[in-house]
């Protein structure tokens, strides 16, 4: 009798795995039609109004594909305008049922999008051509299938049915079959492999063939009805980005300042070694037009001396202005439309772009407008180059602007290294001290690539007069010669600043001390090392005009310059 009821709790306990593992085990997906879903990456969004059939196409809203990050779309709802950058090229939808591509009106074979209400729906087909992304519409299930092509890897199945499981367990729910010769997508290549269906299930498959075609046998799956999977994939077009910086080895690069008119050539002074000049030509006005200084005369100049022309674009440290510009799609176009325009007009090699003083609020917008001129420069064969400073705590002179994002659109960053001690900042202290200019460097290249920074020198000082009688502190800027003038002026003696690592000196006249941290041949070989010793893209000066002769004899032998 005891081996009976022995016998007799075993059998129960068997009873109960079998249905609590095997039940589960051999459990049939089940596939049923919804009312729209979309599977992202296996991720379940049940909302019908996110995507439509319209002419045997699907349309997806633009705005979720904002929210998820699927592609770059930028919206601007005052103007109702979606622009998309793919890599390459810049395109705008309008509610006016135009497409732009690089400021140009376009046609373009296919169906691209649709307003419902002002809200852009965009064809998958468009999507899947300009990202890496895979979109699949499974009809049967009323599904928007939706794969990161360069996440997962598309394979397969070769010779067998799979069962793919909710868990990584055989016990587990089976989500989904997937039967031979259909695509799956996986994440990786463990021995249970996590992956995702061409249904858009997540789950996991075993890789062992054994206990597979034993299940496999059990549940006769290869009889099982299955939705029409991906058999093949449209592979992604998305085209690469402009490759960067080959263009130089080691830049010399120097600013040209103009204020209201460029001289004539007869006036400009030349040397030898210099790679790239940037003329300050062209600044944004209050009308959001682009005021022009520019001459062929001095481009005639350039090209006599082997000089490659960026020219420099100005927001004349307007914060409100710049703000009008960046935050309108229109208006970034027809800028761009215009910059590009007169660019090219002087057949000049690239584009600086010197916006500061900006709101930190337009951080992003600043981007999206960098982003915008980048391809449309390249699309014209510029180069696209911008001057940044160190970071720090201003939000409008460091903090508006995303360095790492930045140097995604840019072909070179150029740091104004300089301004350490600024004008008004009322404590006397060098234009650019070594330790600062080390250490920011390093916080710099955390987020931008050595080969893409070009590293901005000072050709001025600043003479520091601390009043006795008024307790105030105000500066002047100098040239390298006028600030040895001033030196033997007053017979100072120089010494050396072994804490900023430049030479300084400071003397007593009247009710007044005057302090000065020359900038020098001693400043400035310490700089080119720095650039050398970080591998960085070379140097630019500001400016052409306050330097002494020498320097250019330095640098042509410090960046290994041909005579």
């Amino acid at each position: 009798m005891k081996k009976l009821f022995l016998g007799l709790i075993v059998l129960i306990i068997l009873v109960g795995i079998y249905v609590m593992f095997f039940t589960n085990m051999l459990d049939k997906p089940n596939y049923t039609k919804t009312d729209g879903e979309i599977y992202l990456n296996g991720e379940i969004y049940k909302d019908n109004k996110l995507f439509i059939e319209k002419n045997s196409e699907i349309y997806i809203d633009s705005q979720w594909i904002i929210d998820n990050d699927l592609a770059d779309l930028s919206w601007d709802e005052k103007n109702k305008v979606i622009t998309f950058f793919d890599g390459r090229n810049i395109y705008r939808f309008s509610n006016e049922d135009k497409i732009m591509k690089n400021e140009k009106l376009v046609e373009i074979d296919l169906n691209v999008f649709f307003n419902i209400n002002d809200n852009i729906m965009i064809n998958i087909k468009f999507l899947e051509l300009k990202t890496n992304y895979m979109y699949e519409f499974q009809k049967e299930l009323n599904r928007l299938i939706i794969i990161n092509l360069e996440k997962y890897k598309n394979i397969k199945v070769s010779n067998r049915t799979l069962q793919v499981k909710k868990d990584l367990s055989y016990f587990s729910e089976s989500v989904d079959l997937l039967k031979k010769g259909e695509l799956y997508f996986q994440l990786n290549n463990d021995n249970w492999a996590n992956i995702i269906t061409s249904r858009g299930e997540k789950g996991y498959i075993n890789n062992s063939m054994f206990f597979d075609k034993m299940l496999g046998a059990l549940m006769d799956i290869e009889n099982i009805v299955v939705p029409i999977g991906i058999e093949n994939i449209r592979t992604s077009k998305l085209e690469d980005q402009y490759k960067k910086n080959e263009f130089y080895k080691q830049i010399n690069m120097t600013w040209n300042h103009f204020i209201s008119k460029t001289p004539n050539s007869n006036k400009l002074k030349s040397y030898k070694g210099i790679d790239v000049i940037s003329p300050t030509w062209f600044s944004l006005k209050n009308d959001l037009s682009i005021r022009d200084i520019g001459t062929m005369d001095y481009m005639d100049w350039a090209n006599t001396n082997n000089y490659d022309v960026w020219i420099l674009f100005s927001n004349g440290f307007d914060p409100e202005r710049t703000s009008l510009l960046v935050n309108d799609s229109i208006k970034r176009s027809n800028v761009i439309k215009d910059v590009i325009g007169k660019t090219l007009k002087y057949k000049a090699k690239g584009i600086n772009i010197d916006f500061e003083n900006v709101y930190y609020r337009d951080k992003d917008m600043l981007t999206q407008f960098i982003k915008e001129l980048y391809a449309n420069a390249k699309n014209n064969g510029l180069i696209l180059s911008m001057d940044v400073t160190f970071k720090s705590k201003s939000e409008n002179w460091s903090m508006c602007y995303d360095r790492k994002s930045l140097s995604k659109y840019l072909d070179y960053i150029i740091i104004m290294a300089y301004d350490e001690y600024w004008a008004g900042r009322g404590e006397a202290g060098p234009v650019s001290s070594i330790p600062w200019v080390k250490k920011n460097l390093l916080r710099i290249l955390e987020e931008v690539p050595n080969n893409q920074v070009i590293l901005g020198i000072p050709f001025y000082t600043r003479v520091w007069e601390e009043n006795y009688k008024t307790n105030k502190i105000t500066s002047k800027a100098y040239s390298m010669e006028s600030a040895e003038k001033f030196i033997e002026k007053y017979s100072i003696e120089i010494k050396y600043d072994n804490k900023m690592k430049l030479n300084f000196g400071e003397v007593e006249s009247k009710d007044k001390l005057y302090k000065i941290w020359l900038e020098d041949m001693d400043s400035l070989n310490k700089r080119i090392d720095i650039a050398k010793n970080a591998k960085l893209a070379g140097v630019a000066s500001w400016r052409k005009g306050l330097e002494k002769k020498e320097v250019w004899e330095l640098l042509n032998r410090k960046l290994d310059k041909k005579e």
